[in-house]
């Protein structure tokens, strides 16, 4: 266990309470950011009493990642968000923990063993979310996805920008009932456009348009669709020679 004092407060590493109540260290810290912001709202608190906020860095990796030194009192906020056998039992380890401090008894040396373990972990983690990331960019068939996927899956196993993430080229892009007008059909013809552009092996994806997702809010779930580029013109041209007109 990671002991530390500072003026006159026993402390224990954020890490090391992350291992004793099972969770991930980054989802601790996540909470505990969440009760800083609250305990900040009291201008007679002083978080710092609670979680000293803190800084450390894994070897091999240049980024820097936060975690907290955590007092007693701290302890006792994060046994009182935990239920059952798991809170019971932190409540003992860190009781036992800061009374051995108290006493003394704490070791000389730093527990490197679990440290390292500590950062083992995160590097895991980090290592499954860049393969995740590089199987989803080489699974589709966007080339632009697929070069943007491959750079975020880099980046993280680096742990720092080495792979420029791809510029999207910016081509104007419109809903199908848009192109209904250059062969002389109403917008509500975009229906049977689009069973024929089908039809024709005309097919949606980066060559031809762009994938956009909005939220309903009314229904509460979202919505995806599919705007076409204007390289779809000729191909109109082709397909209704004598019905196609430039219009604007």
């Amino acid at each position: 266990m990671r002991y530390m004092t500072i003026a006159n407060k026993e402390t224990l590493d954020s890490r090391e309470v992350a291992n004793m109540v099972e969770k991930d260290h980054s989802h601790l810290c996540r909470d505990i950011k969440g009760y800083i912001d609250v305990i900040s709202e009291n201008p007679k608190l002083d978080f710092q009493n609670y979680f000293i906020p803190r800084t450390y860095k894994v070897n091999g990796n240049n980024k820097t990642y936060p975690r907290y030194d955590i007092t007693k009192l701290g302890c006792e906020m994060i046994a009182n968000k935990l239920t059952g056998k798991k809170g019971i039992l932190f409540t003992a380890e860190y009781v036992k923990r800061f009374n051995d401090m108290q006493n003394g008894q704490a070791p000389l040396m730093l527990d490197q063993s679990k440290q390292m373990r500590a950062e083992a972990m995160l590097n895991n983690s980090q290592a499954r979310k860049a393969k995740l990331l590089y199987q989803i960019a080489t699974s589709t068939t966007n080339e632009l996805y697929r070069q943007a996927g491959e750079a975020l899956a880099v980046n993280l196993l680096a742990g720092k920008d080495v792979m420029p993430l791809p510029e999207a080229e910016q081509r104007p892009n419109h809903e199908l009932s848009y192109f209904c007008k250059f062969i002389g059909k109403p917008e509500s013809w975009n229906t049977v456009l689009g069973k024929k552009l089908k039809q024709a092996g005309i097919e949606k994806n980066a060559e031809t348009g762009v994938f956009k997702v909005t939220w309903d809010k009314k229904n509460n779930q979202r919505d995806s669709f599919y705007w076409f580029d204007d390289v779809l013109l000729p191909k109109l041209a082709e397909l209704f020679p004598n019905e196609y007109t430039e219009v604007g």
